[in-house]
């Protein structure tokens, strides 16, 4: 199957695909690993501040 050309349509492995409808799967592919980046630097924050604390803790 082959799209119309035009400002929303790219080339695929050699055929054209219209981004239309392939942008609503990328979109929740991006969402997906943008959570899990957040979800990633929240829990090395939440760690980091432990490390500090026993430091803290064991320098008293």
């Amino acid at each position: 199957m082959r799209a119309k050309a035009g400002a929303g349509a790219a080339r695929v492995a050699g055929v054209e695909v219209d981004e239309d409808t392939v942008l609503p799967e990328r979109k929740l592919g991006e969402d997906v690993i943008t959570s899990s980046i957040t979800a990633l630097k929240q829990a090395d924050e939440v760690q980091r501040a432990q490390y500090v604390k026993c430091d803290a803790d064991i320098a008293n």
